[in-house]
């Protein structure tokens, strides 16, 4: 059986997600400057489970790291 890990994706300092992947995807510099226009960059990151289990954190390496060691006590639906 496969392991599923939680999601992890950036917020604005709205509350919307900043999309790291697709045809709307932000772009940043490697210092995490925008480059999309309109973007008023990352505020957080959220690692999130479908058990309800959530971490938020300033750097992405701070919610990525528990994402990866979370065990979800729910079997994949």
């Amino acid at each position: 059986m496969a392991t599923r890990h939680p999601r992890l994706y950036a917020l604005h300092a709205d509350g919307t997600e900043c999309p790291r992947s697709g045809p709307g995807a932000h772009r940043y510099t490697v210092s995490g400057k925008p480059l999309t226009a309109g973007c008023p960059g990352r505020t957080c990151w959220v690692a999130e489970c479908r058990c309800g289990w959530s971490i938020t954190a300033s750097l992405k390496v701070a919610a990525d790291e528990p994402r990866k060691r979370h065990s979800c006590p729910r079997p994949p639906a």
